[in-house]
């Protein structure tokens, strides 16, 4: 392993037993001066900004809130756990970034209980109950859906984790 921690300090050669094959490269950058990121990122002459919110962008809506449309956005993943954790992994994600979420389930008539457990469910028990009813708001839910939600969401509560 090469090692480097200090611009006074000389690169360093170390053997680490790695439990793998392969290569892993691991990098740090110190942030004690905030323009050095700025600087590293410039490439012609000109400033790179990172599209690293391409993906909240995505999920804007004019008024700026964040907002998952199942229909549009997981109408694949609707009926099946794994589904459920891909979207719980997205809103989760999202909620990183802004304070709150609308999730719109115009058009969804029906969803599986194992997403319903997978979503609401386990983000319920992430988030705990106050966050949970004050940064998730959900849209345009039918009654079977949000019977499902409720059911997930009691079933959460009463084990109190997963």
């Amino acid at each position: 392993m090469l090692y480097y921690d200090r611009p006074a300090e000389e690169p360093q050669a170390r053997f680490w037993k790695i439990p793998y094959g392969g290569t892993s490269v691991r990098c740090g950058i110190g942030l004690n001066n905030p323009r050095l990121l700025h600087e590293a990122l410039r490439f012609r002459g000109q400033s790179h900004i990172p599209p690293y919110d391409v993906i909240e962008r995505r999920f804007e809506n004019q008024e700026g809130t964040l907002m998952v449309t199942v229909k549009k956005d997981a109408a694949r993943d609707i009926g099946s756990r794994a589904g459920g954790r891909r979207v719980r992994q997205l809103i989760e994600n999202l909620l990183r970034e802004q304070s709150s979420i609308v999730i719109d389930f115009e058009g969804v008539g029906v969803i599986s209980s194992s997403f319903a457990d997978e979503v609401f469910g386990r983000l319920f028990v992430a988030l705990g109950p106050r966050a949970f009813m004050t940064r998730v708001e959900m849209r345009n839910v039918g009654p079977t859906v949000e019977g499902l939600i409720d059911r997930a969401i009691f079933a959460a509560d009463q084990i109190g984790e997963w």
